[in-house]
């Protein structure tokens, strides 16, 4: 029903083979990125913590059904802290999960889609271009060519457009200067990996918050966030009790 959607997410996009299908959100995660993020998020956890090659199988499969460049993106750019931190058999499994998957990918045409997404960077009018390249760009004239750089416009100031989405770091330098939204995230990053918590999870969840278009105050950003990087601590499979896997 129209009013329990919320607006400005994709909610039903189809496949561009084949409009008569939908890409995958499952609706309560309001679009494919969204989606794409969360099994992010579960293929980490999988792959450093409870290592289950079912569920890898899974949340791999479903992200590349989504079509979305968020969860393929994070993992990219969190593998330097996933790789260590990975079994050797795990590695191993990973190999033989990711070599089939290409190859399919490959022979069907799959990465089309995908890496007409990344086009979309160059494209002003795109969903691409407003949630990470317009953001950069906006701090860097604020920086050079605002003389209220420093202090701010005040709360709420900032302007807004139709698929831009602002960083944290942008929509607080505008209101409210360079310094508050420096010491801002240096608060969050404080508090995000102050404990003996997989870091390469918290990144993960952290990286869409910050760069990839989440909005500053989104829940489908700010509540894996909180969660996984500050309330909940996932225990290895093999060492939790069986009905009690996550403590708080």
């Amino acid at each position: 029903p129209p009013s329990l959607l919320y607006p400005g997410f994709a909610y039903l996009r189809p496949y561009s083979w084949d409009p008569t299908r939908l890409t995958p959100n499952g609706l309560f995660l309001l679009e494919p990125s969204v989606l794409s993020y969360y099994l992010a998020l579960a293929t980490t956890i999988e792959l450093t913590v409870l290592r289950n090659i079912s569920r890898l199988w899974l949340y791999l499969l479903a992200m590349l059904a989504c079509l979305a460049v968020t969860g393929p993106a994070a993992l990219v750019l969190a593998s330097p802290l996933l790789l260590p931190g990975m079994q050797p058999g795990m590695r191993r499994a990973l190999l033989l999960l990711i070599v089939p998957l290409a190859a399919a990918a490959l022979l069907t045409g799959a990465f089309s889609p995908l890496l007409g997404r990344l086009g979309e960077l160059g494209a002003v009018n795109s969903s691409g271009y407003g949630r990470i390249v317009a953001p950069l760009l906006a701090i860097a004239d604020q920086a050079t060519n605002d003389p209220n750089w420093l202090l701010g416009y005040g709360a709420g100031s900032s302007p807004r457009a139709n698929n831009v989405v602002q960083w944290p770091f942008s929509k607080l330098m505008y209101e409210y200067g360079l310094i508050v939204a420096i010491v801002f995230h240096l608060y969050l990053l404080s508090c995000v990996f102050s404990e003996r918590r997989s870091r390469a999870v918290v990144f993960v969840a952290l990286l869409p918050y910050l760069f990839f278009g989440g909005g500053f105050v989104s829940h489908a950003s700010v509540m894996p966030l909180l969660l996984l990087g500050s309330l909940l601590k996932v225990e290895e499979q093999n060492q939790a009790p069986v009905n009690d896997r996550t403590r708080s």
